[in-house]
């Protein structure tokens, strides 16, 4: 097995394997590599696989499509983020044309549209899956393009985006460089670029529980080093981690289970219930040291 690969971004062969992986998705091998000049990592094989509507992958993969189809109500923390953000730099999104890159079921517009006065004509969508493009028009969007955002649609329009969106799309890309260059291409001078990634250091207790993270799903893995290294021709206006809210929603259940796992019985749930606290508050303050998600704004100067 190959100890080094080709970085698919910067291409240079100073690059490291990390570990093999093997998919919970598709029960196949993957091998993940590290670079040691841009700061990714990335998966081989790298090739797009439709996991999401032929009824390959786990459950909670197939229940989180079918609630994009039907249109998400409840805003997720990468949107939330981008629009604390947004709102803290006084960022006007009026008259603005927006892109944005992998909508989904149109959650982003949902979520901005309840904080900023965004006018339906100005926010264009690209999305490769025809249900979720249905479901964005179900919200107003009046430009929905059902396709895999390229230097297709990218020709078709350079230089026409005041503000490019992309939350949790970057590390589905099999060629990052080729995305981030059509990116580029149809952002305005002077305009923005706002994503976010999930962050490959984010605290958790296993890898393995954790089945978004995993080949073909996501081929792209992401530290807040790898944007401070690159993107020389931007301003970089935010490059910073984020915590996901983590909340025990029902204690006593929770003291239950952990009794259960420690001594077989549930019966020592109140004796356990004091620890159980100081650790949970414990486990919140690293979740905001070690966060979740990178958020990420650029603005365009070359």
């Amino acid at each position: 097995m190959k100890t080094k690969s080709k970085c698919i971004y910067c291409g240079s062969i100073n690059t490291y394997k990390v570990e093999d992986i093997l998919s919970q998705i598709n029960n196949k091998q993957y091998r993940l590599y590290h670079c040691r000049c841009c700061a990714i990592q990335f998966i081989l094989p790298n090739r797009f696989e439709d996991v999401y509507t032929h009824g390959v992958g786990n459950q909670s993969m197939k229940d989180y499509v079918e609630e994009l189809h039907k249109g998400r109500q409840t805003i997720e923390p990468p949107t939330m983020e981008v629009i604390k953000r947004l709102k803290k730099l006084k960022i006007d999104l009026q008259d603005k044309k927006i892109l944005d890159i992998g909508a989904g079921d149109g959650i982003n517009y949902l979520g901005l549209s309840q904080h900023f006065q965004i006018k339906p004509d100005n926010y264009y969508v690209v999305e490769g899956d025809k249900l979720s493009c249905d479901a964005c028009r179900k919200r107003g969007i009046n430009h929905v393009y059902q396709d895999f955002f390229s230097e297709n649609f990218s020709h078709k329009f350079p230089g026409y985006f005041d503000i490019v969106l992309f939350t949790e799309v970057l590390e589905h890309q099999p060629d990052p460089g080729k995305f981030l260059e059509a990116v580029k291409e149809v952002t305005k001078p002077r305009g923005l670029l706002a994503f976010t990634v999930p962050n490959r250091k984010m605290l958790r207790i296993s890898r393995a529980v954790f089945y978004a993270d995993i080949p073909p799903h996501h081929l792209l893995r992401f530290s807040k080093n790898f944007f401070l290294k690159n993107f020389q021709e931007f301003e970089k206006i935010v490059v910073s981690q984020y915590p996901n809210p983590f909340m025990i929603l029902n204690r006593e259940r929770a003291c239950g289970k952990v009794s259960s796992l420690l001594f077989g019985t549930d019966k020592m749930k109140r004796i356990i219930a004091p620890v159980f606290d100081v650790m949970y508050q414990a486990w919140r303050m690293l979740l905001h040291i070690r966060g979740n998600g990178i958020i990420v704004i650029l603005r365009k100067v070359l």
